[in-house]
């Protein structure tokens, strides 16, 4: 069933996804939106008066996002839960972060590479166990409130197929539902069609680029894919 288009969002409407899952049983994630601001003091000229001068300027010398969310321990977790972010914390990768509407809404609204600045584990007796995570971006996100432009994820990074096998990209773009071009470094390992489906030829490798135009820019995303025989 589709979301209302109008009133109140409800915080369940609202997903966080980490490295391409969903965090599973999660509770609350919150987002924040940081500016890095720097304060200007000046002498008042000398027509006004001096609490002119208490007043003081400020400018933005820098953006960042920070991402807070909690959850419950579950065993089996088909979805991202503790055991898996804490994986990756402990290898120091970082992960891709997506934030979306749970329906109605292809493209997210806040996408980028994060790192996992701390995860934390409660376990109190007789209780459910917790956990929870912080999550701070790295550079530029992809996509954030105020960005212009456009992008373009296919979702993966990397893909391993067999000889014969097929696989569908299912690509994000902002602009929602922009149309996306393929293409394959070397077809004879494996071609890719319109529609980015990808066909595994014979062994060896290639890379898929998928690309968009917006406003005369071009936007890309890359995957690489390995192909080995059946």
């Amino acid at each position: 069933m589709a979301l209302p288009v109008s009133g109140y969002i409800n915080g369940s409407d609202l997903l966080l996804s980490v490295g391409g899952k969903a965090v599973g049983h999660c509770t609350s994630h919150t987002l924040t939106f940081n500016s890095e601001t720097k304060d200007r003091a000046v002498k008042p000229a000398a027509s006004a008066g001096y609490s002119a001068g208490l007043w003081k300027g400020k400018g933005v010398t820098g953006l960042s996002i920070s991402i807070s969310a909690e959850g419950l321990r579950y065993y089996g977790e088909a979805e991202n839960g503790f055991d898996e972010i804490a994986a990756n914390w402990g290898i120091g990768q970082t992960v891709q972060i997506k934030a979306f509407q749970r329906e109605g809404d292809a493209s997210p609204y806040v996408q980028g590479n994060f790192v996992i600045a701390s995860i934390e584990e409660s376990s109190p007796a007789q209780d459910d166990a917790t956990y929870s995570i912080k999550l701070e971006s790295v550079g530029e996100p992809d996509m954030y409130p105020g960005k212009n432009g456009g992008l373009i994820s296919l979702g993966v990074k990397a893909i391993k197929l067999v000889v014969g096998d097929k696989f569908t990209f299912l690509p994000t773009t902002l602009p929602a539902g922009a149309a996306v071009t393929y293409t394959s470094s070397t077809p004879a390992k494996a071609s890719v069609t319109s529609g980015g489906v990808v066909t595994a030829a014979a062994a060896g490798s290639t890379v898929i680029t998928g690309s968009i135009t917006v406003d005369g820019k071009t936007y890309t995303d890359t995957c690489a894919v390995t192909v080995t025989a059946s």
